[in-house]
């Protein structure tokens, strides 16, 4: 596996979080069953291989990840459609697509947590 130094994650460098941390976090992507298993696709264990406490707590806990970042993805397709299907552009436009979309919802709900804190 390709292990990313903590700082070096989005988000958590430069935080309390990765000034705790000595270990190093893997990038991963959550698949389900019918993915194969391997260093960059983390996948549950099958019902006969799920035999253990501990991995049957895996498997309900990589559900509940794969779930919230389909709702939070599906949140950002409803707000920006353009995610809703496949994107016709090359890699770098892609990113740039995403991260112009980021951006900008970042910045309206700071807008809208800004109006509440002054209006009420």
């Amino acid at each position: 596996m390709d292990f990313k130094p903590v700082e070096d994650v989005p988000g958590v460098g430069g935080s309390q979080f990765a000034a705790n941390q000595e270990d190093m976090l893997p990038y991963v992507f959550l698949g389900d069953g019918g993915f194969g298993c391997t260093d960059l696709i983390m996948t549950p264990f099958t019902d006969r291989g799920a035999d253990t406490h501990a991995k049957i707590a895996f498997n309900r806990r990589l559900s509940k990840a794969r779930s919230a970042v389909e709702h939070a993805f599906g949140i950002f397709a409803k707000r920006w459609r353009l995610f809703l299907g496949t994107v016709d552009a090359g890699p770098d436009l892609a990113r740039l697509y995403t991260l112009a979309a980021v951006i900008c919802t970042t910045f309206s709900s700071l807008c809208l947590m800004m109006k509440k804190l002054f209006t009420s």
